[in-house]
């Protein structure tokens, strides 16, 4: 089992790139996702750039003995959304609640937004579904996404965080 002590986060650069690239395409993630089609390499790098450069984005890339293990992205709009992808060979191994857990705490600081973060998982997913309720996420119950079944959850940020 994984300790805190163990991940070292940072924020992702341009040279993560393939990394988010071949995250993004593995087939859990794809299956997971509300848009299941593999991203093209074009697309992925424009929208990598942009979601680099963009203020309201931010993205956190995960490590454990130097290897990347998963990723973290918040976009601040309307709402807050989380997004999150495991590396396969780290999958089942109780990191995914630890990793949303440092990435909330990492976000608040960092960006000073106090509105709750929400994730969409679709319906199915339990694994993730529990790794946010054990990350402190509050499940709100159903919802549709882009016409898809899923379960919205959220944090709320406490002064004491």
């Amino acid at each position: 089992m994984y300790k805190e002590d163990d991940i070292k986060i940072r924020e992702a650069q341009e040279s993560d790139a393939d990394l988010y690239f071949d995250w993004v395409n593995d087939e859990a993630v794809r299956e997971n996702s509300f848009v299941s089609e593999a991203v093209l390499y074009e697309n992925h790098l424009e929208w990598f750039r942009t979601r680099l450069s963009d203020s309201y984005t931010f993205m956190y890339v995960f490590e454990i003995d130097d290897l990347p293990v998963g990723q973290v992205r918040f976009e601040r709009g309307k709402i807050t959304l989380i997004d999150i992808s495991l590396d396969r060979e780290f999958r089942g191994k109780g990191l995914g609640s630890l990793i949303i857990s440092l990435a909330v705490k990492r976000y608040f600081k960092q960006s000073g937004d106090n509105n709750p973060v929400t994730a969409y998982i679709k319906s199915g997913n339990a694994p993730s579904v529990l790794a946010f309720a054990r990350a402190g996420f509050y499940d709100l119950g159903e919802d549709i996404v882009n016409g898809i079944r899923c379960r919205k959850l959220q944090f709320y940020n406490s002064p004491n965080s």
